[in-house]
């Protein structure tokens, strides 16, 4: 795309030919830049989107108006800074009329991208979390209002003539329009790129959201998201998430008939949890399956848990007696140490090992969580909240206020 979007790309793409808006009769227009596909999208670094890509949920993603300035202008932002000025234009968001609640929050917004080293305005879209494995249609769009009297750039394009204007102009009255000019272009004999206030230019967009899928014989970063697991139907399925360093967590199961998909989402950051002050004199490490994902399997999956309370020999640090696994059930922790074992594996790692059929939210403790009100639980289950219920009762913590705290994760 040549220099500059202007109110639109060019006026001459949006009037029919042989149309004038001259600035001593300048009128209102009302132009459109429908399906922008997410071919003109960027992630928070500055990474493009292909036209053809599924945009992952929970995920953020910019239309920068650097790209709609040319390779190299003046000024990168001299676009996105002019749409950008609420004494000029009026900004109005829509969600549009396909699945817009999947569409948390829009705004326009000034930013750098990393990776192109870009700083400029962008319109900034923030997307719903889902954990299924469907496709959304997103069709949201922003439109700019003109406030006043406004003289716009019009480049050549195409053969078709420019306005010879190089900069944008806001004018309170058209007397102050007709005045004025640039250079030898006299803003009264403009026959393109003059907008009388409530002239509007809507920009559309049209992309698909939605989680891809793996095979559950995966292995995963914690944090990782975007994707959905299919299991193979009645086989023996082993999901790893991990970090820069080790093996977080293992999942084995066989799968049911079904093999129903999943979201494996696993994050290890205390950010905005409940529970976090309960742990803050020491070490204490989160395994937060996000979603609750329910596994479709035979029988009770098995899922280890990483110890990480070891010395550079990699024996245990702590007393293995004082360590202590608390699961969030019905918002509450629940001390779920006794439900499963901890023990040293094959390989070497040290692990608690658990039993169940949907994954939750853990906690691995150095010591019992700060004294609170005692959470009771009932006897047997098969589900893990179930499976945590079946805990003999023991000292726990009642649910606080949230905590924002650093993470303790190592």
């Amino acid at each position: 795309m040549k220099k500059l979007l202007a109110l639109v790309l060019a006026l001459a793409l949006a009037l029919p030919l042989g149309v004038t808006a001259f600035a001593a009769d300048a009128e209102k227009v009302d132009l459109s830049i429908p399906d922008l596909d997410a071919g003109v999208l960027y992630d928070g670094d500055g990474n493009r989107y292909d036209p053809e890509d599924l945009i992952p949920p929970d995920s953020t993603v910019y239309l920068p108006f650097r790209i709609f300035a040319g390779e190299n202008p003046d000024d990168p932002d001299e676009v996105g800074a002019w749409y950008g000025d609420r004494d000029n234009y009026k900004v109005k968001f829509d969600k549009g009329d396909n699945n817009a609640k999947m569409i948390k929050k829009i705004s326009f917004v000034e930013k750098k991208f990393e990776a192109r080293g870009w700083r400029c305005h962008a319109l900034k879209i923030e997307l719903a979390q889902d954990f299924s494995g469907d496709e959304f249609k997103l069709t949201p769009s922003v439109t700019f209002t003109a406030k006043r009297y406004l003289v716009d750039s019009i480049s050549a394009e195409d053969g078709e003539p420019g306005n010879g204007v190089k900069g944008h102009y806001g004018f309170d009255t058209l007397e102050e329009l007709n005045g004025a000019s640039e250079g030898d272009v006299a803003f009264k004999d403009l026959a393109q790129g003059v907008y009388a206030p409530g002239s509007k230019m809507t920009m559309g967009l049209k992309f698909f959201m939605g989680n891809g899928e793996r095979s559950a014989d995966a292995d995963f970063k914690a944090g990782d998201g975007g994707v959905v697991v299919k299991p193979q139907k009645n086989e023996d399925n082993e999901i790893t998430w991990e970090d820069e360093k080790d093996t977080l967590a293992w999942l084995n199961f066989t799968s049911d008939d079904d093999a129903k998909k999943f979201f494996p989402k696993m994050t290890t950051k205390w950010d905005d949890q409940e529970y976090a002050e309960y742990f803050a004199d020491q070490d204490a490490y989160l395994f937060d399956f996000i979603g609750n994902p329910k596994i479709a399997s035979t029988s009770r999956a098995s899922l280890r848990l990483r110890i990480p309370f070891l010395n550079e020999d990699g024996e245990l640090s702590v007393d293995e007696d004082s360590i202590v696994v608390y699961q969030v059930v019905d918002g509450a922790l629940v001390d779920i140490t006794g439900k499963g074992r901890i023990h040293e594996t094959d390989d070497g790692d040290w692990v608690f090992e658990l039993k169940t059929r949907e994954l939750g939210t853990y906690i691995i403790a150095e010591k019992p969580a700060a004294a609170g009100e005692a959470a009771e639980a009932p006897a047997e289950a098969e589900s893990p909240a179930e499976a945590a219920e079946e805990a003999p009762a023991e000292e726990a913590p009642a649910a606080p206020a949230k905590a924002i705290l650093p993470s303790f994760a190592k």
